[in-house]
């Protein structure tokens, strides 16, 4: 029997599925993994677990075992990140003297925090209010519950090594089997579920079936598909639970920055999307898609004009884009078509919507001979960098957000994550499908990113 309230991963054995389940874990969101293969979905956990028990840091004082085999709590202790030479980490910890002995000091200590504590409405009859509250599934009398809470090896003044410690404890996630044609199979995995969350592509075979079964068992659906026209199809899609298609670095990024740039208007003359890759290592999962999207298309190129989508054979136009620093002036495809030009005229009455990429980051996707990205930090993160810039032009004013970044991949897990957030605490803006720019308020969601964001 599967567990409940859980985030449903769908293709989490992917690059950007394992980012998003690490990422769920890092916000101690309980998640559930599904997909066809249960077999290779048991084996990635395996891969990537760390042990349930390790020992503390070295620089952190314990009691000998016998004392510890007294209390039995170490192993549900949290940790603070604090340097100690940074007195406000180390007033964060608010550690008050009092003697465990004394209750009456004790008393004191613990009475005296309270103006420090965060509140969240969440009435305990309201499951749902609850999982809002973030708490993590563990009765107190379930040692192998709290067990869950794991203690991970990392330095107590490193609060990346924490989250990336943290994030890899995917030995606390539930398996779910269910083939993507098998509507039986995906309703028992997602009954009683939160949310779900769709990482497996091509989007083309799998978002409106993943789709309509979040919608049949009442839960909200994310996807990160980056294909244009499965995304046209999504966007068009009926739904009776709310639902974000592309809420990832394709689509959905863009789509929050034109947002925001708006700034509460809907209409614009014309809207460009700017990618500043250096460099562009793709993944399998991103090859596939793109051979999928090239047939569907029968070798024609696409654009957003005069207020549609229009296929054409026009050879490639490039041109000088000037990025911000560090990336300044730059060549570029001025119609490397992305999913923006879905998403944004989704909700912005625009005539014309353009996406453009520099030439060198097209030449590393086209090369079959470009490796896939490889981890250079205790995140998973590759070493590639991005700026995305998009203007906004209206009645002869520009208007400009931009949003730099590490790894075009990684930075999809907090994209979908955070709209899974909003559409169960009801930070939303519109029903049924909508593109992220639609759905959120566009600014908030941008500041809780991990980007730096500029909007002029």
């Amino acid at each position: 029997m599967n567990p409940v309230n859980t985030v449903v991963v769908y293709g989490a054995t992917g690059h950007t599925g394992r980012f998003v389940v690490e990422e769920l874990l890092r916000r101690a969101i309980p998640t559930t993994i599904a997909g066809r293969n249960p077999s290779t979905l048991t084996a990635l956990t395996r891969q990537v677990a760390l042990p349930r028990r390790t020992a503390l840091p070295d620089q952190l004082a314990l009691p000998d075992q016998a004392a510890m085999d007294g209390t039995q709590a170490w192993d549900r202790a949290a940790i603070t990140p604090a340097a100690v030479d940074d007195p406000r980490t180390l007033d964060r910890v608010a550690i008050a003297p009092a003697a465990v002995d004394d209750p009456g000091a004790l008393d004191r200590a613990f009475a005296r925090e309270w103006d420090r504590a965060a509140i969240t409405p969440a009435a305990v009859d309201d499951p749902r209010a609850l999982d809002r509250a973030a708490i993590a599934p563990a009765a107190v009398d379930d040692p192998r519950a709290l067990d869950q809470v794991a203690i991970v090896p990392a330095a107590v003044d490193d609060r990346r090594a924490l989250d990336g410690a943290f994030a890899r404890q995917w030995d606390r996630v539930a398996i779910a089997s269910a083939a993507v044609d098998d509507p039986g199979a995906l309703d028992r995995a997602f009954a009683g579920q939160a949310a779900v969350i769709n990482c497996a592509g091509p989007f083309a075979l799998t978002a409106i079936p993943v789709l309509e079964a979040a919608a049949r068992n009442g839960v909200p659906y994310v996807d990160v598909a980056a294909e244009l026209e499965a995304n046209v199809t999504t966007l068009g899609h009926p739904s009776a639970s709310r639902a974000v298609p592309a809420c990832a670095f394709f689509g959905g990024l863009a789509d929050l920055l034109a947002a925001a740039a708006l700034d509460g208007d809907t209409k614009a003359d014309r809207i460009e999307v700017a990618y500043g890759l250096p460099s562009w290592h793709p993944t399998p999962g991103t090859r596939v898609a793109g051979e999928v999207s090239h047939e569907r298309r029968g070798g024609r190129r696409v654009r957003f004009t005069d207020g549609q989508l229009r296929y054409h054979q026009d050879a490639p136009v490039h041109l000088d884009w000037t990025f911000p620093e560090p990336l300044g002036r730059r060549r570029v495809i001025a119609e490397f078509s992305m999913a923006d030009i879905v998403t944004i005229p989704s909700h912005i009455d625009v005539s014309e919507v353009r996406s453009l990429m520099t030439v060198d980051a097209a030449a590393d996707l086209a090369d079959p001979n470009t490796p896939a990205p490889v981890a250079v930090d205790a995140l998973g993160r590759s070493e590639q960098t991005f700026v995305v810039d998009v203007r906004v032009h209206t009645g002869g004013v520009e208007r400009r957000a931009i949003a730099r970044g590490q790894d075009i991949y990684a930075i999809s897990a907090p994209l979908a994550v955070e709209a899974v957030q909003r559409l169960l605490d009801g930070r939303t803006r519109s029903t049924g499908v909508a593109s992220a720019g639609a759905m959120f308020d566009a600014a908030d969601f941008l500041n809780a990113l991990p980007l730096e964001v500029e909007v002029h």
